[in-house]
């Protein structure tokens, strides 16, 4: 064996990466040759002993000597390399690429070699394809056309019966190593000052959660341009002055801005890193990433973005011999296992390297075969490949995050918005309209055909309708009480005609109403409304100094409340009257019917507060027409018109989401059984077999109320949910009862009158699409300049139509904010819902989160619906909170849950760290009894324990055990620190992917336990490696004084 070498920066990162056990196959270079002729095998054989003697990396294995990663080069005969055949006759053109890609489905042993593999597949008499397989540890893609050139020029030396007559190579791999140059100081200096800051994270749109350790499955799509477009590129190049990969590296970057709203992105570009012109015969591993950081501004117009990209180009290009392993050993980043250093889109450019007139062999028909990858080193590689002359564009793409549709989509909204930006050269770059004609119809048309001619004129004219056919009919329970259809229209016209005549209210005017749960709070609702005023159900849970500002500041000069919540005591500007007043009252008003109310569709019907940002609740004023619209839909959608569906009354009378509870089962004929008391009982009777019950409308929460059931016996056949994200688990709780169980989804802000778009969840289905809009509704999804957003591509959702409620009662300021122009039809309304979304290619929008509420955790977009989901899968847990704490300004996820069994904090961690990334895993799991709810049914995640600060992971923590010392030694040798604190970061702390392989190897012979680096990632503190370890070891627990010297 020769004497050892050390390894490149690079090669000890793919050394790790095989170390890791995590790279599978992306680290194979591999070539498929179909070869048509006289092929002799045996002389195949002897080309690839000539080739390998003469490259040194070819016969180069690896070794770890004291910890340190070294390589070696073999005598030919030491590796056992043979060129392997086998008969592939009769079989078809997708049977022979699932063969190909099966053989190059192999994980080199990087010990013992060779790194190097050729396999002959015969599939006729004279028809061969040659797979050739190297590592990318002693090969890359400058190697394999070398390899190409020498091997045609070889074998017909000995075809011919001729010795090799290549000249011998002047020098070999090992001869260049990475020197220190005069100026790498000044390189340093470079790439430390471009990479101040915080980096950024370039969040592009995928179909899936990224895995916590990343993976390496991958796929491929692509796109042509034409001669005729190529040349069009070219030639806005030369009039740039730049190269035609400039141009497309900005529209790239300008792509990638539209979609994820970045404009500081890193990508990398991989060079050829042969710097001297003897290295360019050798098969070896010279290539260098170079990276490029590019911190631009959306208003530039697409020529100053070219202008821009060249200088940043060349700045960065004559800097690339201080490589980019090395710049990742001086930065010493917390690495990520689910992600590659520094950017995760690497582009590249490829002209003809090897003149196909050098590669060929005499009376052989050699031409390349092209086999799809299934693997990707990075999130989406992506190569400009010139042809003769045309170009084509090739992502390969991890699939484990993206579909083929959303990689597809990507590539066409590239070639329009490349083409656009030349055409237009002098529009920004965040104004290029890169949607087509026929897409931009869709989004605008075809998602939002809803239109509805069939809409009554408002709720009480049907309610009119219904009394007559059903007088006698139930319409309402409560306790022992019951009300007739009939007695609901005499009692509601008396509260009319009462308000009317004793106050004289004015349309519109608005009556609070502050009652708990009873037979009396529907008959005051309708009676309102019949008088032209509009009813405002007051939250109960207001107190009552802030009941009196809001009834003072809106001028809110009537409420009906009950005695025990709000008297006139309470009030120092509002008439306050009792239910009992009301009921005295209003006795020679019955039978007699109230005034009618002229235009009732544009009066309003209610008025909701919703909470604000300023502390202050807003009042949205709802009409009749927005009203009766949803009820109208709501009725036909869910229950097609027909009856028989009773349901009960137990949501907050203050929140929209119990407007469809309050009236839409009137509409129909039906029973409302109002209920008060516990929700976790009302829900739990509700669902019982014989409790009457046909359908329900209630919050996630209310379903985290409910256990699994086996009796599958529920009388329930309709579920409306809202409010917050419905979770696969509440769909599998909510089927528990019922197998065939119908479940809507309904999303819409209050501003939308109760729900605007829904989601009909057939069994199976996944719950990620919140649905599509309903009647009479039209969505669009928008970037910050109002522009559409592609499929696929997140933006705010607006919301338009009749579903839109008249504003914000008394805040013309906050009405004209959020109420905006319809920026794409003149003379309408559209609402800003501060939501983000994205359309789904079926015309489904999948909700993402809120956009002044994203959390942003060490600069990755983490939505904590993700974890929740991930969390509450784990057995035995019922329900996940997750929130962000910011102690000492160090942002951590802390997770609440409900289990339903003991609760082992490392298995659950251990589980979460196997299914998401390192950063979003929370940093505590604290148990609670109970979820505490607002009125609204949602979360109320102000009244969550606190945790205790004073265990913040920040603060420096001595070992309390005689393992987590034994840690801390193996910490600080390897990491050769003097001290460190049991709740540091290794990667923190100065480690790296060499010394993380090296602390795994010190920790295994110490302890002798047997874990994987993996583990390592998932545990990297002293602290959470010791409860790790635990497990497996038996500790005893020791004192700071036990370690005093």
């Amino acid at each position: 064996m020769s004497p050892l070498f050390p390894l490149t920066f690079l090669q000890r990162t793919l050394w790790y990466f095989w170390q890791r056990g995590q790279e599978d196959i992306a680290y194979n270079s591999n070539s498929s040759v179909e070869l048509v002729g006289p092929v002799d095998v045996n002389i195949i054989q002897r080309v690839f002993e000539t080739i390998i003697e003469r490259h040194a990396a070819l016969r180069t294995t690896f070794l770890e000597v004291e910890g340190q990663p070294m390589q070696a080069t073999r005598q030919l005969e030491e590796l056992g390399f043979h060129v392997t055949e086998e008969s592939f006759l009769n079989h078809s053109e997708a049977t022979l690429l699932s063969r190909i890609q099966d053989y190059f489905h192999y994980k080199f042993d990087l010990i013992n070699g060779p790194l190097i593999k050729v396999h002959m597949l015969q599939l006729a008499s004279q028809r061969y394809m040659m797979l050739v397989s190297m590592h990318h540890i002693i090969s890359d893609g400058w190697s394999l056309q070398n390899l190409s050139r020498e091997f045609s020029i070889i074998y017909n030396d000995f075809a011919s019966g001729k010795p090799c007559s290549l000249a011998p190579l002047e020098f070999q791999c090992y001869d260049f190593k990475e020197e220190e140059t005069g100026n790498i100081d000044e390189l340093r200096t470079f790439w430390l000052d471009k990479l101040q800051g915080e980096l950024p994270v370039l969040d592009l749109p995928s179909d899936r959660v990224r895995p916590a350790i990343k993976t390496y499955e991958g796929d491929n799509c692509y796109l042509g341009f034409s001669a005729e477009e190529f040349q069009c590129i070219r030639y806005y190049a030369s009039k740039q002055g730049c190269s035609p990969f400039i141009v497309l590296l900005s529209a790239l970057k300008g792509l990638f801005y539209r979609y994820s709203n970045q404009a500081d992105i890193m990508v990398g570009i991989p060079m050829a890193g042969r710097y001297e012109v003897a290295m360019e015969p050798l098969i070896g591993c010279f290539v260098n990433t170079l990276l490029m950081r590019s911190t631009f501004q959306p208003n530039w117009s697409f020529d100053e973005m070219v202008s821009y990209m060249q200088m940043n180009f060349l700045e960065s290009f004559g800097a690339q011999q201080y490589t980019f392993e090395r710049l990742l050993n001086d930065l010493r980043l917390k690495r990520d296992p689910a992600r590659s250093p520094l950017f995760d889109i690497t582009v590249n450019y490829l002209e003809r390297l090897v003149d196909e007139g050098d590669v060929h062999l005499h009376g052989i028909d050699m031409r390349g075969y092209e086999v799809p990858s299934k693997n990707s080193k990075y999130d989406i590689e992506i190569d400009f490949i010139e042809t003769t002359d045309a170009l084509r564009m090739n992502f390969n793409y991890n699939s484990s995050l993206f579909d083929a549709w959303r990689m597809q989509k990507m590539l066409q909204d590239f070639k329009c918005y490349v083409f656009e930006a030349i055409k237009h050269p002098n529009i920004s770059i965040a104004r290029i309209n890169f949607i087509q004609a026929s897409e931009r119809e869709q989004l605008l048309e075809g998602f939002n055909r809803t239109a509805r001619k069939d809409i009554p004129n408002d709720f009480l004219s049907v309610l009119s309708t219904i009394v007559a056919e059903k007088s006698q009919h139930i319409a309402l329970k409560h306790q022992q009480f019951t009300w007739t259809y009939g007695q609901l229209a005499k009692v509601s016209d008396a509260i009319a005609c009462y308000l009317q005549n004793s106050f004289h209210v004015s349309v519109g005017q608005p009556i609070g109403v502050l009652m708990p749960h009873n037979d009396w709070v529907i008959p005051l609702y309708i009676g309102i409304m019949k008088s032209g005023a509009c009813f405002i159900p007051l939250n109960r849970q207001y107190p009552k100094q802030e009941l009196e500002q809001l009834t003072r500041l809106d001028h809110i000069a009537l409420v009906i409340a009950d005695p025990t919540l709000f008297t006139q005591e309470d009030s120092s500007t509002a008439r306050v009257l009792s239910l009992q007043h009301i009921k005295d009252e209003m006795q020679p008003y019955y039978g007699i019917a109230p005034s009618n109310v002229e235009n009732v569709a544009e009066q309003t019907a209610y008025i909701i507060y919703t909470s604000g940002s300023t502390g202050t609740p807003k009042g949205v004023e709802v009409k009749h027409a927005s009203l009766i619209n949803y009820l109208h839909w709501t009725n036909d959608y869910y229950y097609h018109n027909e009856s028989g569906f009773n349901t009960t009354l137990f949501t907050s009378l203050s929140s929209d989401l119990t407007i469809t509870t309050l009236f839409a089962p009137l509409m129909r004929g039906d029973v409302i059984e109002v209920m008060d008391g516990f929700a976790d009982e009302i829900v739990a009777n509700a669902f019982a077999k014989n409790s009457g019950i046909k359908t329900i409308k209630l919050t996630p929460s209310h379903i985290n109320l409910l256990p699994m059931s086996t009796a599958n016996d529920s009388a329930i056949e309709v579920v409306i949910v809202g409010g917050e994200a419905l979770l696969e688990r509440h769909v599998e709780i909510l089927r528990s009862y019922n197998p065939f169980i119908k479940i809507y989804n309904e999303y819409g802000p209050t501003e939308a009158t109760v729900g605007c778009i829904v989601e009909d969840y057939d069994a199976g289905r996944p719950v990620r699409s919140i649905g599509m809009p309903i009647a009479n509704t039209q969505i669009y999804i928008v970037d910050e300049l109002m522009q559409l957003q592609p499929i696929g591509v997140p933006g705010e959702i607006l919301i338009g139509g009749d579903c839109l409620a008249a504003g914000y009662r008394n805040n013309a300021a906050m009405t004209a904010a959020r109420f905006i122009d319809h920026p794409f039809l003149p003379n309408q309304k559209v609402y800003r819902t501060g939501d983000i979304g994205t359309w789904l290619p079926a015309g489904n929008i999948e909700y993402l989160g809120r956009s002044d509420g994203q959390i942003k955790i060490r600069g990755y977009r983490v939505e904590p619906g993700e974890i929740e989901t991930i969390i509450e899968k784990y057995p035995g847990l019922s329900k996940a909170i997750v929130v962000l704490h910011n102690a000492d300004k160090r942002p951590f996820f802390v997770a609440y849950i409900i289990t339903s069994q003991p609760f082992d904090e490392i298995a659950l961690r251990n589980y979460v760290f196997d299914k998401l990334p390192e950063y979003m895993v929370p940093e505590r799991f604290i148990e609670i009894e109970e979820v505490p709810l607002a009125s609204s049914g949602k979360v109320d995640k102000s009244k969550l324990p606190q945790i205790n600060l004073m265990q913040n992971p920040g603060a420096f923590s001595e070992p309390t055990n005689e393992l987590e010392q034994t840690l801390k030694n193996i910490w600080m040798q390897v990491l050769k620190l003097d001290n460190v604190s049991i709740e540091d970061n290794f990667f923190e702390a100065g480690g790296d992917s060499i010394s993380i392989i090296r602390m795994h190897q010190e920790i295994v012979n110490t302890l002798a336990v047997q874990i994987t680096i993996v583990d390592l990632f998932k545990f990297n503190t002293i602290r959470s490696q010791g409860n790790f370890l635990s497990t497996k070891i038996k500790v005893s627990t020791v004192t700071a004084s036990d370690f005093e010297v």
